[in-house]
């Protein structure tokens, strides 16, 4: 016997809570389990449901959920030098999302090499430079999407497709950003963001 159920109904699952709620606030420090689970999010509230697309998104957060409390092989942790240095990457990286700093530029103005600050990034920020700048860069997106349409806030973002900016907003968030842009007036806007 399957049993269906939608997101009144999982509601009542997690303890009552809104199943939205369920899957932001439970998503703990794991950003790919926060991403998970807004692409969780996201996909409950379209209608008519993509069943498939739902399940491979809850499969993907419980992954990245699990996979948070698994011990980590190494444990050598970054020095304080290094931290800083990362942290100075990190701010160069996301201080232009519109061009953003290749690899080698990075290392050059942080005083590490390549290697090294790949893998230090990943240590400190559980995800490799493309994909901080990728994530920081969609969250700017969806921010501007409130003010302008979606060509200009591809643009602004230096987009010169604006297919290349809609699939990479979908592949963050689970939606095309002209579907994201409808939702503003629907209050589902407010909630990502108090919880990204």
């Amino acid at each position: 016997m399957r049993i269906k159920f939608g997101a009144d109904e999982a509601g009542t699952l997690v303890g009552g809570r809104d199943a939205s709620d369920f899957f932001l606030l439970d998503a703990g420090s794991c950003r790919k389990a926060l991403r998970s689970a807004l692409n969780i999010v996201c996909l409950m509230s379209e209608f008519p449901r993509q069943r498939l697309l739902l399940h491979a998104a809850t499969l993907d957060y419980l992954h990245w959920h699990l996979a948070a409390f698994r011990p980590n092989g190494e444990t050598k942790r970054p020095s304080l030098r290094e931290c800083q240095q990362l942290d100075r990457a990190r701010d160069l990286l996301l201080h232009d999302l519109s061009t953003p700093p290749t690899i080698a530029e990075l290392a050059r103005a942080v005083g590490m090499n390549q290697y090294k600050l790949k893998v230090g990034f990943k240590k400190r920020f559980g995800c490799s430079i493309y994909a901080l700048f990728q994530e920081e860069r969609m969250q700017r997106a969806r921010h501007l999407l409130q003010l302008h349409n979606v060509t200009e806030t591809a643009v602004i973002l230096g987009y010169t497709n604006i297919s290349h900016f809609s699939a990479a907003f979908r592949k963050q968030f689970g939606c095309l950003p002209s579907r994201a842009r409808q939702q503003e007036s629907s209050g589902l806007p407010e909630l990502l963001s108090a919880c990204a």
